[in-house]
């Protein structure tokens, strides 16, 4: 498997995680496409989403699921030296946590701690998170009028 395609093995698990975090887990069929279109913010195409949904589908049905802390240690040692895409995957990840207009204390201390990390400033962050959220809502209105 290529590297890519783990990188969206390791996205999609983080982001069931963020949709999950101090509430009923509900990695819906509309939070899954969610995330699908965000991978292909990060390069990926149709068919390369595909094998990442069913590399992690796989691994979901028979219990080998990576643990979400390793997936993350992997995606953040991957982009550790670009901040843009720091900023991305925080954007990102934080439009997964405010998908169900429940955005909870645990998903915005999971952003903090990954922020600090990467000894990103508190307004840098806030801005990464905000556009997350404006993302969230725009992709909910769509989602519901079209």
């Amino acid at each position: 498997m290529s590297n890519k395609i783990e990188f969206g093995c390791d996205f999609l698990a983080l982001c069931g995680i963020m949709n999950s975090l101090d509430k009923t887990p509900d990695f819906t069929t509309a939070t899954i496409g969610v995330a699908c279109f965000l991978l292909t913010m990060w390069g990926f195409t149709p068919e390369e989403v595909d094998s990442s949904v069913e590399i992690y589908a796989n691994r979901v049905e028979i219990g080998e699921l990576q643990i979400p802390v390793e997936a993350l240690k992997r995606i953040m040692k991957h982009i550790s030296s670009n901040k843009t895409l720091q900023g991305q995957l925080i954007s990102h990840l934080s439009a997964i946590g405010h998908w169900d207009f429940d955005y909870t204390e645990k998903e915005g201390v999971v952003l903090n701690e990954i922020g600090e990390v990467w000894e990103i400033s508190k307004t840098e962050l806030d801005k990464y998170i905000n556009t997350g959220a404006n993302l969230a809502i725009q992709l909910r209105n769509f989602a519901e009028n079209y």
